[in-house]
């Protein structure tokens, strides 16, 4: 039950991202009740108030811990705020989820904009423009006083958290395409892997800089490409 109140809470974020919201009016529930996250001892301990990266866990579950949301009052949830993110465009390519730390939510727009809005009310905080031209996301990655966001071309770039400011950028080529691929942050590495080549690759990288800190392909070589 706790995965289909999960899903009733995303639903309620991705559609903030088109230009409505839903949170619970029920008291004490919601982005305002900031309570510290479960340490994430393994891929498959539930998330808590925090729902960091695209799939909940490392594990992808899309499961949490919280069980205020009951099936009893499940009648009780309503709309809280409007924000019409980017004016509530409803074209472009876009399949990201939003993520929520810490009471705010980071959206990545249709345009590949990221903007971070309190959850509480619905207020925009602070918006990056890209510059590296608009591609398929799913949705950014936290960690580190950071949010990971992609551009065209395989770029990978560090936001400011707090602020929405460029850390850094690293383009990522020779091993495939990182479009349609979600970043996934964990101890001070980006997870990311690619798709459009004939090997793909997984990577890990490091946050601090978007070095590359180990790669392994999908794939052998040909036999032909290793004589």
């Amino acid at each position: 039950m706790r995965r289909i109140q999960r899903r009733v809470l995303l639903k309620g974020a991705a559609a903030t991202a088109v230009g409505a919201a839903l949170v619970p009016r029920l008291a004490g529930i919601g982005f305002a009740d900031r309570g510290a996250a479960p340490s994430p001892s393994s891929c498959t301990t539930p998330c808590g108030h925090d729902f960091a990266k695209v799939g909940g866990n490392l594990g992808n579950q899309n499961y949490t811990s919280l069980g205020a949301i009951r099936p009893g009052n499940l009648k009780q949830l309503g709309g809280a705020w409007l924000n019409r993110i980017e004016g509530g465009i409803t074209t472009g390519t876009n399949q990201s989820t939003a993520v929520a730390v810490d009471g705010v939510l980071y959206i990545e727009s249709a345009f590949g904009n990221v903007l971070a809005v309190d959850g509480k009310t619905g207020v925009t905080k602070w918006k990056y423009l890209q510059t590296r031209g608009s591609l398929t996301r799913r949705g950014v990655a936290v960690g580190a006083g950071k949010v990971f966001t992609h551009g065209r071309g395989s770029w990978i770039i560090a936001l400011d958290q707090a602020t929405g400011a460029v850390v850094w950028e690293r383009q990522i080529t020779g091993n495939g395409n990182m479009e349609k691929v979600a970043v996934t942050y964990h101890d001070g590495l980006l997870y990311v892997g690619t798709h459009d080549s004939a090997r793909n690759a997984a990577m890990a990288l490091d946050a601090t800089n978007g070095s590359i800190a180990w790669l392994f392909w999908g794939t052998p070589r040909s036999r032909r490409a290793r004589q």
